[in-house]
């Protein structure tokens, strides 16, 4: 996803922070469907990306963004 964005920050960072992130994906996807739900979302995603639709792919992240930030809160607090 991030190579089709085209954002070679985004790309960096997801290298660079990969480890820190395996804490997160443990937690996000333990329950059941998480998984299915996440590729749906991702592959709606990507389909707005590839059809240029970049007000409804943006929309669509910043929403996406905010779960994952609202869930690597819930993250970090459980481990402090």
């Amino acid at each position: 996803m991030a190579l089709a964005a085209g954002d070679p920050f985004l790309t960096d960072s997801i290298k660079t922070n990969a480890r820190k992130l395996l804490a997160y994906y443990c937690a996000r996807y333990r329950y059941s469907g998480a998984i299915a739900a996440s590729a749906k979302e991702h592959r709606a995603l990507a389909g707005l990306i590839i059809g240029r639709d970049s007000a409804d792919a943006e929309a669509m992240m910043l929403r996406h963004v905010q779960f994952d930030h609202i869930t690597a809160m819930d993250l970090l607090a459980a481990l402090s």
